[in-house]
């Protein structure tokens, strides 16, 4: 045992390429990206992160609403110069001419409230109040000689008409959208609410009128013929 033969000599001499070339093939091959640094996220997990909070405030909160940004905008409040106002029932000598004014919408949004920056015994010296859900946003007049004034606009509602001007030309573009905006959810709103009103009034007769007829059936099944027409007199009221 101590002989082999030389023919298999050859199976258990080693290799003659050594470990080393061996060992660092190896390394080389099983190399690791390194591991991304402590607090970071992938831009896809980032995005998808985001996407899973707005689906559930979505769910809890419901859609927001597109109209935010105006309702911001004109619960702030803007200060602009007043002509106005007038009209059919208005006394012309109750006209405002270049009237410094402060304009907000009021807590509700259903009223667009102004009043003059002048104050008399610690009160604004004129004020007033337009429905929103009756506004309506017009441009400027032009005049005979000259352009319209890109800063004017004019406010109509409640038979009374208002002509502002704003700071700026941009100020005056963002309160028109504003308030055309607004004006039309109001009318939509109160459109609902009268439909709704017609719709649980109709629901409510047609009750009554089956309620009616159920008791006039209940008197007029006990009642003889002498006592029909006073049992239909009865039910009746």
């Amino acid at each position: 045992m101590d002989k082999l033969c030389p023919c298999l000599a050859h199976l258990l001499t080693p290799e003659k390429h050594g470990s080393a070339e061996i060992e660092g093939v190896a390394l080389v091959g099983s190399a690791s990206p390194p591991p991304p640094e402590r607090g970071t996220f992938p831009e896809s997990a980032t995005s998808w992160l985001s996407s899973i909070k707005t689906q559930a405030a979505t769910a809890v909160l419901g859609a927001p609403d597109e109209l935010e940004p105006h309702w911001k905008l004109l619960c702030t409040g803007a200060t602009m110069r007043l002509d106005g106002p007038t009209g059919e029932h208005v006394k012309a000598s109750a006209a405002l001419r270049d009237e410094p004014v402060s304009l907000t919408l009021a807590p509700d949004k259903t009223l667009l409230t102004w009043k003059s920056c002048r104050q008399a015994n610690s009160m604004a010296v004129a004020s007033g109040a337009l429905a929103v859900s009756t506004l309506t946003v017009e441009g400027a007049a032009k005049g005979w000689f000259s352009a319209p004034d890109e800063t004017e606009f004019v406010l109509v509602a409640d038979d009374q008409r208002l002509t502002l001007r704003a700071e700026s030309a941009a100020q005056k573009d963002a309160w028109a959208t504003a308030l055309k905006a607004v004006a039309v959810r109001a009318v939509e709103d109160r459109q609902g609410r009268k439909l709704g009103y017609e719709t649980r009034r109709s629901y409510e007769m047609s009750a009554k009128r089956r309620e009616a007829e159920a008791r006039k059936a209940e008197i007029m099944q006990g009642c003889n013929t002498g006592m029909r027409h006073t049992a239909r007199a009865m039910a009746s009221r």
